[in-house]
């Protein structure tokens, strides 16, 4: 029985059920030799290992987000050509391809008499798909990245960034507080969009190949048909989360940069992204028992449940080796280089510094003065909020950016958007 055999029956069935060998093979085992009773399986789905593959989607979009915050305040273009590549790791090896092999693994297929069907995979269709889920990743997150928006860091030349999207409005809308926050939010989160939808669209080709290569992969007994209907299903949401996922990475987050909760809250969404696109695919695929188990034929097979074991362990160890060596790592470096420069000052959570030590100096921590958040010394919070930026917000900037082009008086306005 070859892997195509049943896409064949699909357009072609039933007018020459006899044309390859194998199938008449089939046809006679299940005509003839085998009660119609014996042939019935059963699909059952594992909830733990669901609830696994979720926690890799989650793990791997969130070290995605952080290494995307570093690549953005990275200056040396080695180093963001690095940042880039392994993101796109993370992401499609890490997060999607690690989790899709996890959740094949849930599905467990059971004859009527309670036997227990292995699957294994192809290894070099197994392979493919790594490929195409890192390729395709790879090529959205350098699309996605050149968003002007998620590029520029200095809030002035945001500010003209929105300046030059506001000249629709006139000056009696600009000069309404609450209308202007809500085309001034608006335009930042959603203008100019078309880089991040081309990088989804590339993310969503690149997973739904891998998706269905690593399918192709399963050898055991069972032959496998596609539902047209689910396919179209998957095909929709794939295009819908990755572009999903892109805009919370390249616009969300940069306009709400200090509330890590946020991020938190944003690797979730992506989880659900991930996860949403693998089983829509998986629903699409019915399978029916064959007497020819097709791991035979092939000629490199991985065992089904080695490969879930060897891609659950080991993207979540991978996405947290990555996580520490090159996020947590150059902020240690940055507190022991300022620890030598100041002696003694100690760093609290929010940025502030205080010193110096009350444990070293031996007096009360009243003593030693009151918090300098304005002191020389390395925040400790999100890459995205050490721009060195003022206390303007940018959507604030937008407004004055925008009547100075007018020359038109200024009045003072209150923060819009979050810092």
């Amino acid at each position: 029985m070859t892997r195509f055999h049943y896409f064949h029956l699909l357009i072609s069935q039933p007018t020459h059920p006899f044309r390859d060998p194998r199938a008449l093979v089939h046809y006679i085992w299940c005509r003839v030799i085998m009660p119609v009773d014996a042939l019935h399986i059963s699909q059952h789905w594992d909830a733990a290992t669901i609830i696994l593959s979720y926690v890799i989607s989650v793990t791997g979009s969130f070290c995605t987000i952080q290494l995307m915050e570093q690549w953005r305040f990275e200056q040396r273009p080695r180093k963001k050509r690095l940042f880039l590549f392994i993101a796109a790791v993370v992401l499609g090896g890490g997060g999607i391809w690690s989790m899709h092999f996890t959740g094949m693994n849930a599905l467990q297929i059971r004859l009527e008499n309670g036997e227990a069907l292995s699957i294994d995979f192809e290894a070099w269709l197994t392979i493919l798909s790594f490929i195409l889920a890192v390729g395709g990743v790879l090529v959205g997150l350098l699309i996605a990245s050149r968003d002007p928006f998620f590029l520029e860091l200095e809030r002035e030349k945001r500010a003209q960034l929105l300046a030059a999207n506001l000249r629709k409005m006139n000056m009696t809308q600009l000069m309404k507080k609450e209308s202007a926050e809500r085309n001034i939010r608006f335009t930042a989160m959603f203008s100019r969009l078309w880089r991040i939808c081309f990088g989804g669209i590339w993310t969503a080709l690149g997973v739904l190949g891998m998706h269905y290569t690593g399918m192709l992969a399963q050898r055991t007994n069972l032959s496998m048909t596609v539902m047209a209907p689910f396919v179209v299903l998957s095909c929709i949401v794939a295009f819908v989360t990755a572009n999903a996922a892109f805009w919370i990475i390249f616009r969300l987050l940069p306009l709400w940069p200090s509330n890590e909760s946020l991020r938190f809250v944003s690797a979730l969404i992506m989880g659900i992204a991930v996860s949403g696109t693998h089983y829509s695919g998986m629903a699409a695929a019915a399978y029916e028992y064959s007497p020819i188990n097709t791991a035979d034929t092939a000629s490199f097979v991985v065992k089904g449940s080695s490969a879930s074991t060897v891609a659950s362990h080991g993207s979540l160890l991978f996405c947290f080796w990555i996580s520490g060596f090159y996020v947590i790592r150059p902020l240690r470096a940055v507190a022991s280089k300022f620890y030598v420069l100041h002696p003694g000052s100690t760093v609290h959570s929010d940025g502030a510094t205080v010193g110096p030590n009350p444990s070293q100096s031996g007096r009360e921590a009243s003593e030693t003065g009151r918090s300098n958040a304005d002191q020389t010394g390395p925040r400790f919070q999100s890459a995205q909020n050490r721009t060195g930026e003022g206390s303007l917000s940018p959507s604030a900037a937008a407004v004055a950016a925008y009547r100075a082009k007018r020359k038109t008086p200024s009045t003072n306005m209150q923060q819009i958007m979050p810092n």
